[in-house]
């Protein structure tokens, strides 16, 4: 066990890390999104020019480091939500991957060869499928806004701090498992007693863990609010955009998804929390946070 502890703990932190880092490019290709032939789907040329005309923007800011375009790459992801991976902080650098939506320019461009949900108990209603349809299309803006907010989360040192979290977490795992068999008597022989304190620890542990990743998250979150409302207002404009259409697309779900969907969606839109724990800020607190900010900037114009 002297040895076996500490692997497992080095294991259990790197899990937050390798994907980050050394894995970064085969996580990214298990992320990518591919054509019937299984070759990856290049980035439209449009796209990429918005996503490079994001990151000269971030580099206008007084308050952002300096962002080499060359350390992060934009890919076709497999999903209906913008994602990304990676640390700027890294010499593996990152990346960010946008759904398959952001090349839709209205509802007619939706199709079921891009978009489609896969789930047997579909409740096929009508009304909730044109609100999920039109909750995919994106405004440029709209689409900038999340493409900055990717990128800003790239340029942290999150997957680090996950790291280093997850690293005491386990190592108060293990403290509290020792103190915790010690208070009980506990020898090799009584299985009941090393099984109820593993049990116990284990449950610990990962609320521990879903609390600090959770308070970072929301954190970060709120970081990059702060960052995005020094951009340009069309920034803020799509920013409104970008959550209302994400509120649109999750109420829809609940409808679509039936007892899923209720499970997973909130009535007003937003994420529900596992034993209510989110590691996002409600939807409806971001779009307020924006509106407010652009009725702020009108108000100083005025």
């Amino acid at each position: 066990m002297g040895i076996l502890r500490p692997a497992l703990v080095i294991i259990g932190a790197s899990t937050q890390l390798l994907p980050h880092t050394y894995f970064l490019e085969r996580y990214r290709k298990f992320r990518a999104r591919y054509d019937f032939e299984d070759n990856e789907i290049p980035v439209r040329g449009d796209i990429q020019r918005r996503f490079d005309e994001v990151i000269d923007d971030i580099n206008l800011l007084s308050c952002s480091s300096k962002i080499e375009k060359e350390h992060i790459k934009l890919f076709n992801v497999h999903d209906i939500e913008v994602f990304h991976a990676g640390s700027l902080y890294t010499k593996f650098g990152g990346v960010v991957g946008i759904p398959a939506n952001f090349e839709y320019e209205n509802i007619n461009s939706i199709t079921d060869g891009t978009i489609s949900i896969q789930y047997p108990s579909l409740n096929w209603d009508l009304e909730a499928i044109k609100e999920f349809h039109s909750s995919l299309v994106l405004s440029e803006n709209a689409q900038k806004f999340a493409m900055a907010r990717e990128i800003i989360k790239v340029a942290t040192l999150d997957p680090i701090y996950k790291f280093c979290n997850v690293l005491g977490d386990m190592i108060i795992a293990i403290a509290g498992y020792d103190l915790l068999y010690s208070k009980l008597n506990g020898t090799k022989q009584q299985k009941g007693i090393q099984a109820f304190c593993i049990s116990i620890t284990a449950i610990a542990t990962f609320f521990l863990t879903a609390l600090t990743h959770s308070t970072l998250d929301t954190y970060r979150e709120k970081e990059v609010n702060e960052i995005m409302s020094e951009l340009d207002s069309k920034y803020i404009q799509g920013g409104v955009e970008y959550y209302e259409k994400l509120s649109q697309k999750n109420k829809a779900l609940r409808v679509l998804l039936g007892t899923r969907g209720t499970y997973l969606y909130t009535p007003t839109g937003n994420q529900a929390g596992l034993f209510g724990i989110s590691t996002k800020l409600p939807n409806s607190d971001q779009i307020n946070y924006f509106q407010t900010r652009l009725q702020n900037i009108s108000s100083q114009l005025v």
